[in-house]
């Protein structure tokens, strides 16, 4: 049987509200995995990653992960270390998939 992915409305996340902060974005994380039903383990991984660091990593692995359906607003200088952490992020990465890929030949 085919079945549609389920997708959870629009979500506005404000770095500058009280819901701004690393927690609820942690439990807002949490509920979006719910809602698109991953697995207990790719959550905790998720989490487990979420929080190992700053608040700007955070944030920037919460719109890695989720930035499809959320909309995250904040002050512009928070905006932008976010911006750049992902940037940061997005090239380790790569090049951990390029060592991975070396590592397999």
């Amino acid at each position: 049987m085919i079945t549609t992915k389920k997708t959870p409305k629009k979500v506005i996340l404000d770095l500058d509200s009280p819901d701004g902060n690393a927690f609820v974005i942690a439990a807002t994380a949490r509920n979006l995995c719910k809602q698109l039903e991953y697995s207990e383990v790719e959550t905790e991984k998720l989490l487990t990653n979420m929080l190992s660091k700053d608040y700007e990593h955070v944030v920037a692995t919460f719109e890695m992960e989720f930035g499809s359906i959320v909309q995250i607003e904040g002050h512009k200088s928070m905006v932008k270390a976010v911006v750049e952490r992902i940037k940061i992020l997005s090239e380790a990465e790569k090049q951990r998939e390029s060592v991975t890929r070396w590592l397999e030949t």
